[in-house]
């Protein structure tokens, strides 16, 4: 398994089709992989499941020998030995009764394990993985497979597919060798007549595999079409447009096409299924005559052609079962390496080894140096040979049209990515030599696109810094600034009060005091450097000037980037940059801007002019 970098997390198909060697290491490496997460803590469970299946595997035979032998006690007039074998036929049933139970048992703790294990080393990838993967659409087709199929898929693939696979083998060889002891080319008659059955189930499992591997786009446009049957905001305007049968209609289509491929699929394996199991049945009548032919001229006792009977159809079995699981394992196996290419991503944007940290209580002096930046996948630049100086301390805001490279600065300085050309200076060093961790903790950002975190309100502004360890002061401090208080203050349970109608007793705060929520956060984190990204686009415009009354009495040595269409916010700013076309225009204050009479004038004037 290649390791695999962000921007192209899910690499696709191979051109050149691997070796069979090279195919049994991928293997190998993600079995590996996947049974080492399990593996510590679990080996308790794991050998008990490996005995008992070993036990278990030999349940038929074990039936079959003591029959066989009590038919000969009884045609013999043994009757001493015949009663010994109704014990030893008893003691088979209740024993192998009792193991499986004991069996079903481990098998359902050994899948809560999987599962745990696999959903916990899924979720820390992801909280890890760079958002540059983000952009790319081979990324969301990896994790739309993999939720939809590669959970459920990894846990039978290292679960009950690996004990199918080792009880299958053990019946076999136990079957043939009682099968070989009296006759060794009928073993091998038996044995070749169920190959057929594994290249039906080899040929099924490719052709599923290739349908989900190809059409992963289509379900996830499936998906996308469902969510706006689901979400209130989307069924409002549902309703008011009469747009809902062009979304049944929408969902329709897409779900008959992906489920007509996979009943062509089913009809194609029907073919093959009724041929293999022709010739595995062939085989195993033709057995079954040999051995009844050796019976009728008395060559072996009929007690023991019981016992080859049932020889030969544990034999049969347990090989159909055999490359049936086989053929399983291959189909979940392709899944499950999914879950292994994620946990294999390399993040591109980290901390160098020994990168130094940020001193903890230094403001530091932030420079974009002659940076160009473009997005994975696209061919035009967002940021071209950008510079900027942001003394430490001030209080700066960037103003431009949308797309114009306002929020791509916001992203370069938080490294979510790296500059083609130029570089980022944090303190006099590049950003990329000091320690992300540390300088993450120096910033206290708020996206449009911000969270609404479903929590008790005073966790939901805690998630701004450490919501483990609570200062709730300090909570009410920064939730008064942003203008919350008032109507947490009217919630049943105030700060304990449960946000969103999902949960029992849940509020339901409107789009305005949401974003006041995420300005709590982003107050009660405390950081150096603060970044604003249209913080009161939503808010009304008497909380808009009381939250920037307070962020005015912020300290001096804390940094504030203030991204807004609304001039009237920027207006205070000691610093105002203009932003066109990836580039810094004007820069200066207010009034300054104001005199130059170039692109902030103009904007101001028409905006103040709207409100004549």
């Amino acid at each position: 398994m290649s390791d695999v970098k962000p921007r192209k997390p899910a690499a696709g198909h191979a051109t050149a089709r691997p070796s069979r060697l090279e195919q049994l290491r991928r293997f190998g490496r993600v079995y590996r992989k996947l049974f080492l997460i399990v593996a510590p803590g679990s080996w308790g469970l794991i050998v008990a499941q490996l005995v008992l299946v070993a036990i278990l595997a030999l349940e038929t035979l074990a039936q079959a020998g003591a029959q066989a032998g009590l038919v000969n006690a009884l045609i013999a007039g043994d009757n001493r030995h015949a009663w010994i074998l109704v014990g030893a036929l008893l003691g088979v049933v209740l024993l192998w009764g009792a193991l499986r139970t004991v069996r079903a048992f481990t098998e359902r703790l050994f899948w809560f394990r999987l599962e745990e294990r696999y959903n916990m080393a899924l979720a820390e990838k992801m909280a890890a993985v760079d958002l540059a993967a983000h952009d790319d659409p081979r990324y969301k087709d990896l994790l739309a497979r993999v939720r939809e199929q590669g959970m459920w898929r990894a846990q039978s693939f290292m679960g009950d597919q690996t004990y199918s696979v080792l009880d299958a083998l053990i019946r076999v060889v136990a079957s043939v060798g009682a099968i070989a002891y009296f006759n060794p080319w009928v073993a091998l008659v038996v044995l070749l007549a169920t190959v057929p059955d594994f290249i039906a189930e080899l040929r099924a499992g490719s052709d599923v595999w290739s349908i989900w591997g190809a059409d992963t786009e289509l379900r996830r446009r499936y998906f996308n079409a469902r969510e706006y049957l689901e979400r209130a905001r989307d069924l409002v305007e549902l309703r008011l447009f009469q747009t809902g049968r062009f979304f049944i209609e929408l969902i329709g289509s897409l779900l008959g096409n992906f489920q007509a491929k996979q009943v062509g699929v089913e009809r194609k394996k029907l073919r093959y299924d009724l041929g293999a199991g022709f010739l595995a049945n062939l085989g195993i009548g033709a057995a079954l005559a040999w051995f009844v032919r050796q019976a009728l001229r008395g060559e072996i006792e009929p007690g023991t052609l019981i016992f080859l009977s049932a020889s030969l159809f544990a034999l049969h079995g347990a090989v159909a079962s055999l490359f049936r699981e086989l053929a399983r394992v291959r189909t979940n196996y392709v899944f499950a390496a999914e879950i292994a290419q994620i946990l294999d991503i390399r993040n591109e944007v980290v901390s160098k080894p020994g990168a130094p940290e940020l001193p903890a209580r230094e403001t530091p002096w932030i420079v974009f140096d002659r940076v160009t930046f473009r997005y994975p996948g696209s061919n035009i630049d967002s940021l071209t040979d950008f510079s900027l100086d942001i003394p430490a301390g001030k209080k700066l805001a960037l103003v431009g049209a949308n797309g114009a490279g306002k929020t791509t600065v916001v992203r370069l300085l938080c490294r979510f990515y790296d500059p083609q050309k130029g570089r980022i200076l944090v303190g006099g060093r590049d950003l990329r030599d000091l320690d992300l961790d540390s300088w993450h903790r120096t910033l206290a950002v708020l996206f449009q696109d911000f969270s609404r975190y479903t929590f008790p309100v005073e966790e939901a502004v805690a998630m701004g810094r450490d919501p483990a360890n609570i200062d709730s002061a300090a909570v009410r401090a920064a939730s008064k600034d942003a203008d919350i208080d008032t109507f947490v203050q009217r919630y049943p349970k105030r700060y304990a009060q449960q946000l969103g109608r999902d949960f029992t007793d849940g509020v339901e705060p409107s789009g305005g005091q949401w974003q006041k929520l995420a300005i709590a956060r982003v107050l009660y984190r405390k950081a150096k450097v603060m970044v604003l990204d249209e913080p009161t686009a939503a808010v009304d415009a008497e909380s808009e000037m009381k939250i920037f009354e307070a962020l005015e009495k912020l300290p001096d040595n804390q940094t504030v980037i203030l991204i807004s269409h609304r001039f009237s916010t920027v207006r205070q700013a000691d610093e105002i940059v203009v932003i066109e076309d990836g580039k810094v225009s004007e820069q200066g204050s207010h009034e300054a801007l104001l005199k130059l009479k170039g692109t902030y004038a103009r904007l101001f004037s028409a905006q103040a002019e709207g409100y004549r």
